[in-house]
């Protein structure tokens, strides 16, 4: 996944946290990713694009849909109905990751996403912004602060 632009939506007027939107060359595919599980919390990272599941019992998250996660070990796991939860809380066992907003170049397909530090403090740059990161109720975050 590479880089192409950066930018801040600042969500000024509102009282919602700034948001970092990223344009990409491609998002990586999940059947791609190899997870990682820790707890109830389950982890891949692939070219700094980050995807991740919160995932207790079956439940209702996603509509109930099944997810086949290819484990790291080569095993194969299926999760039926996790969340997705944040990067906030997903911090405290691995990455760090940063939730953000990521544009396919090619496409223009839009979604929420998340990368790794690395990649977020390399597209705030490019947005002249920095990441200040901010212990809140637990959860670990990286927010875009203006320089």
């Amino acid at each position: 996944m590479k880089l192409i632009s950066a930018k801040v939506d600042w969500m000024e007027g509102f009282a919602n946290k700034p948001n970092l939107i990223l344009t990409v060359d491609h998002i990586p595919k999940r059947d791609n990713m190899r997870f990682r599980q820790s707890g109830n919390f389950y982890y891949a990272e692939l070219e700094g694009y980050v995807t991740f599941f919160y995932y207790e019992r079956p439940g209702a998250g996603y509509g109930g849909s099944t997810f086949s996660l290819k484990m790291v070990d080569g095993t194969t796991k299926s999760l039926i109905g996790p969340w997705s939860s944040r990067a906030g809380s997903l911090n405290t066992v691995f990455g760090p990751c940063v939730d953000v907003t990521i544009i396919e170049e090619s496409n223009g397909y839009r979604m929420a996403g998340a990368v790794t530090l690395e990649v977020a403090e390399k597209a705030a740059e490019m947005a002249g912004a920095r990441l200040q990161r901010v212990v809140d109720q637990g959860d670990i975050r990286y927010d875009p602060v203006k320089r």
